[in-house]
């Protein structure tokens, strides 16, 4: 069944009566997975920085044809894994997917004040989309921290990136075509 979707997040991003189909992602899991990227990818980082991840996965949601392509879903986004070609292992586009689930739920105990910030910033983000704009990124839909970018173990696909905006800790770029 179709139906018509114009979540808030996504009107930001022009979708002004769009048509989607009928998703298993419900407007609380998608704010949840937010969260959860927000949280264990940039809860250490300002309000702009954790926002800048939030900016991250809807420009991954409209890019069709790059890393996510298929993926019509904030759950679908950051669900998304793949198998390494050269180590044959299981990898995630979000870096704390490699986490186990007591290990997340440990940190999220102990930073419980954080995490729910983090909620509410993802849920403002979310049905504010005006919020988007205020990081300063204009389609950036990459990321890693600016540590790992100046290091010997830098992504060799970073070296075709462009448009980049340092916030906090994190690089946030696109990659050439």
């Amino acid at each position: 069944m179709v139906t018509i979707l114009c979540l808030g997040m996504m009107i930001a991003l022009s979708c002004h009566d769009a048509e989607a189909k009928e998703s298993s992602c419900s407007k609380r899991q998608a704010i949840y997975k937010m969260t959860e990227a927000m949280f264990y990818e940039a809860r250490d980082q300002s309000y702009k920085g954790r926002v800048a991840v939030f900016y991250v996965i809807i420009q991954r949601i409209k890019d069709k044809r790059g890393i996510a392509a298929g993926s019509n879903t904030v759950c679908e986004v950051v669900d998304q894994w793949g198998i390494n070609k050269y180590t044959r292992r299981v990898v995630y586009q979000f870096s704390y997917q490699h986490l186990s689930k007591n290990r997340m739920r440990r940190i999220k105990k102990k930073e419980n004040a954080a995490w729910d910030a983090t909620y509410k910033m993802a849920e403002y983000a979310y049905y504010h989309p005006k919020e988007l704009k205020k990081t300063g990124l204009t389609g950036q839909n990459h990321y890693m921290t600016v540590k790992l970018w100046n290091s010997k173990r830098r992504p060799k696909y970073a070296r075709y990136s462009y448009n980049t905006k340092i916030i906090g800790d994190h690089i946030f770029y696109n990659l050439k075509k």
